[in-house]
Order: structure tokens, then sequence, then C-alpha cells
């Protein structure tokens, strides 16, 4: 699969463009180029993660969690984000936009919590509808 592939397919299903200003959402590290024959899913990028993904041999990481949440103030060579750049490993995160989703996070946890009357927040204004 081609991350550009998966990448197309989540904004199909939860679209970038309605994530939370504040979120940080897409592809994050790597490249839309990136081609792997396994992708790993998972909540958060961690180490645990990142040595995963190189012992099976996945080039391609779907988190839902952002891998860069705040602004990188520094980079070295054995954090986690080098390792991954090291590794040539692409990462595309959905967060807020896949919360929000039709059919999203939010739905399956209120269906799973077995809610009613269940009524989507307005991003926009902040109000319930």
């Amino acid at each position: 699969m081609k991350a550009s592939a998966l990448y197309d397919t989540i904004n199909t299903l939860a679209p970038f463009n309605t994530a939370e200003d504040w979120d940080n959402s897409g592809l994050l590290i790597g490249s839309p180029a990136c081609e792997s024959n396994r992708v790993l899913l998972t909540l958060d990028v961690t180490n645990a993660t990142l040595e995963e993904a190189v012992f099976l041999g996945a080039k391609l990481i779907f988190s839902h969690h952002p891998v860069i949440f705040h602004p990188l103030k520094s980079l070295f060579s054995d954090s986690l984000h080098a390792g991954l750049i090291k590794n040539d490993i692409t990462v595309i995160c959905a967060h807020t936009n896949l919360d929000f989703a039709a059919g999203g996070i939010n739905d399956a946890l209120a269906q799973r919590l077995k809610l009613q009357n269940i009524r989507h927040f307005d991003m926009m204004t902040d109000t319930l509808s």
C-alpha cells in the first residue's frame, strides 16, 4: 500500500480538514510515496511501536494520536522521530478528525456504551446539535 492511498482513504472517511485547529493530524513523518506491504496500526507512536514496525518490516504506521503534537525544539539522533526517519517509516495520524467522523471513534464508543439520545457536537459553534 502506498502512503498516499492510505491518506486518501482516511481523508474520505474522516476528512483531515475537520480536525480541531489545535490538533496535528495528517501525514506527519515520511513521504506520500512510501510503499509498504505492512501497515502498523497504533494508538500512540512510541519507541516500542518503532521497534515493532522495524521487526515486522512495516514502513507505514497509522496512529490515532499525533506523533508530533507540540512544536519540536530539538531533534536528537537517538529520538523517536529521528528513529522513524532513519528507518524510512512514514507516519499518518488521524486524531480529532477520526473522533468526529460519522462512524468514527466517538460513534463507536457511544454504540459500545449503549448510549441513547446522542447528539453531535458542532465544532464551529461549540454547541450541541
